[in-house]
């Protein structure tokens, strides 16, 4: 945490001299949040050379709760070419955020044609905390109907505790029969962990990704010359002059 000298309280002004060294100590005071379960850290004191203006000083978080809690840092006694301002305390949130998850949003639409594979980028942002279990799916767009030819068309990501994001690898099964051009959504079923999905208005996070499942060349046709069934017609011809 921050400890401004010689600035105003966010830190962008000069409102005080800053030529000699000063220190100023501070006091932990727990509230809904308590010392040695969700913060640590011991009571000290802040100093500062000549001409510094900034220092700093350390709490460690504990906290593994999803709810809202708070401590209190007090500042006192100060000592050097320096005074108390308003305000003399600061009142410090505790709250563990396990993140938002969506998959990442691209320039353009993803294909799966033959011979390629994917990635799918899932992302966890605004927190990283915990444990958390993904589920997602392939559909088809405006239709009932099952995805095929497409592997895997759903699965379950887990995010460790401090991992932000996962590729997600998605290949086309060989096949020999034709298959139509699927156009497909990736869609986020449901998080596991205290993590949310991001909203359908997102577009940092998306909870839908359009992904298009393709076979050129199954479904556009291959043409091959078979040699049992070709010949080869070479016609002599000649070319007379005549003076």
């Amino acid at each position: 945490m921050e400890v401004y000298r010689g600035l105003s309280s966010n830190g962008t002004e000069r409102i005080g001299p800053v030529d000699s060294p000063a220190t100023v100590y501070y006091y932990l005071m727990s509230a809904s949040a308590r010392w040695g379960v969700d913060f640590a850290g011991a009571n000290g004191s802040v100093g500062f050379s000549a001409g510094v203006t900034v220092s700093h000083l350390r709490v460690d978080i504990l906290s593994t709760t999803f709810s809202e809690k708070n401590f209190t840092i007090r500042l006192l006694s100060p000592s050097g070419d320096v005074v108390l301002a308003e305000p003399a305390t600061a009142k410090v949130l505790v709250f563990t955020v396990p993140g938002t998850i969506g998959w990442m949003p691209t320039n353009g639409t993803l294909l799966i044609d033959s011979g390629t594979s994917q990635q799918l980028h899932l992302l966890r942002e605004v927190g990283v905390y915990g444990v958390i279990t993904v589920r997602w799916s392939l559909v088809l767009n405006n239709s009932v109907d099952a995805v095929v030819g497409v592997s895997p068309a759903s699965g379950v990501e887990v995010f460790n505790d401090g991992v932000n994001s996962i590729d997600v690898l998605l290949s086309l099964l060989a096949n020999t029969q034709p298959r139509p051009v699927q156009v497909c959504l990736a869609v986020l079923n449901s998080a596991s962990g205290g993590a949310i999905l991001a909203e359908a208005s997102d577009t940092q996070l998306l909870l839908e990704k359009t992904v298009i499942v393709a076979d050129s060349g199954s479904a556009y046709g291959i043409v091959d010359l078979s040699a049992a069934n070709c010949s080869l017609l070479a016609v002599r011809t000649s070319l007379y002059v005549m003076a």
